[in-house]
């Protein structure tokens, strides 16, 4: 799914050149570093069981780990998966390729889910939604990063039928009414897009 994303990105030529060279040599390229929203949630972090919902080659499940955090990580793309499972030979990790809206069993005190759901229809975003909280013990975080609808992104024909569904502005702070929100924001990425970085606790 995101090496989907990143072959539309690189043949609208909004990638650099060296990550052409990459994509054409068949590697694969996540997010290199911790995200914004997962920055902003570290105060929180204490301990316990987590799960990273597009983990990727593991950058934030790494934090977690190192925090003492048993962590679940789940991937569609094989490439990060065979990665995964390599660092959870030594490492307090469970790893699953595994897309939305299914979750691995169990309750977790932290869930991150940064920059997956624009990748679904609306039913399954509804139905990762829901079961992520279902999922999260009292006082367990939720912690989110999602592209949301605009108009930017509607007059954009380099992304003409690519997004399946994007939240409304204000449906996601509403399906979290009843949570303790720690911190909701909207970021405007280069081509003038909005996301919302989005925390909430469990009460």
């Amino acid at each position: 799914m995101k090496n989907r994303f990143r072959k539309f990105m690189i043949t609208r030529g909004l990638y650099p050149k060296h990550w052409l060279r990459s994509f054409r040599s068949g590697e694969y390229h996540y997010y290199n570093g911790l995200r914004a929203t997962f920055k902003k949630a570290l105060p929180y972090l204490t301990e316990g069981r987590a799960l990273d919902i597009g983990a990727g080659f593991g950058n934030e499940t790494s934090v977690l780990l190192k925090n003492g955090y048993e962590v679940v990580a789940t991937d569609v793309n094989l490439e990060a998966i065979k990665y995964l499972k390599k660092v959870a030979k030594t490492k307090n990790l469970q790893v699953f390729q595994q897309s939305l809206p299914e979750l691995p069993e169990g309750k977790f005190d932290v869930i991150i889910c940064e920059m997956v759901l624009h990748f679904l229809n609306a039913s399954d975003t509804r139905s990762a939604i829901a079961n992520m909280q279902q999922a999260t013990d009292r006082g367990g975080l939720n912690i989110i990063s999602t592209y949301i609808d605009s108009q930017s992104i509607h007059k954009d024909p380099r992304l003409k039928g690519y997004f399946k569904f994007l939240l409304p502005p204000g449906e996601l702070e509403s399906l979290y009414s009843d949570w303790e929100v720690l911190f909701a924001g909207e970021k405007v990425n280069a081509m003038g897009h909005p996301s919302l970085r989005f925390i909430a606790r469990k009460k």
